[in-house]
């Protein structure tokens, strides 16, 4: 499913940069790729990232953008707890949809921004320990966090941006999530 959905939006932003290249709308998409580490209690995973979006420029200075990001997944053999316990079967999968305001200003090589927002983080994780030594717990719930980031985009070519980011996802349950990303934002 998640593959169906980054694929549809490659396809998406390619069409619509293509076919609008000559017009003045102020719609753009990004895709980016990264490194995240959430923690969800005492729970750590530090995995490859990468998120997806479209931004709409309100003004000058402000844009509205929401996004979809796939946190991490937790592939097998790897440890989910803290000390390294890795017995049993363990599964973690962490993605978000957010909604953001951007603040920016533009200088000579590209915009600097700022991000804004709510998130609504799922949260999937299957674990063995101590609190159910002899069974797996299963956590699967939907968190509210708030969104934070700073970043830059270069100019690259007429509607084509590189795009450096960090962020920081804080919300229910303990969760946290620092992510650092590199990407592209195409306007069209």
């Amino acid at each position: 499913m998640n593959r169906f959905l980054f694929t549809l939006a490659i396809a998406l932003i390619a069409v619509f940069s293509v076919s609008n290249a000559k017009a003045d709308t102020k719609f753009y998409g990004n895709i980016s790729a990264g490194y995240a580490y959430n923690e969800l209690d005492e729970y750590e995973l530090d995995k490859v990232s990468y998120k997806f979006g479209i931004g709409y420029e309100l003004s000058s200075r402000w844009m509205l953008e929401a996004n979809y990001q796939h946190l991490g997944e937790l592939n097998a053999g790897d440890s989910l707890l803290e000390e390294g316990n890795s017995e049993g079967n363990q599964s973690a999968e962490f993605s978000a949809i957010s909604i953001s305001a951007l603040g920016k200003a533009r200088g000579t090589y590209g915009e600097l921004f700022y991000r804004l927002g709510v998130a609504r983080v799922d949260a999937n994780l299957r674990v063995r320990n101590a609190a159910c030594p002899t069974s797996i717990c299963d956590f699967s719930e939907s968190l509210m966090a708030g969104v934070v980031g700073v970043g830059f985009d270069f100019f690259a070519y007429e509607n084509a941006m590189l795009r450096f980011e960090v962020e920081h996802l804080q919300g229910e349950e303990d969760f946290t999530t620092n992510a650092a990303y590199i990407g592209v934002r195409l306007n069209f």
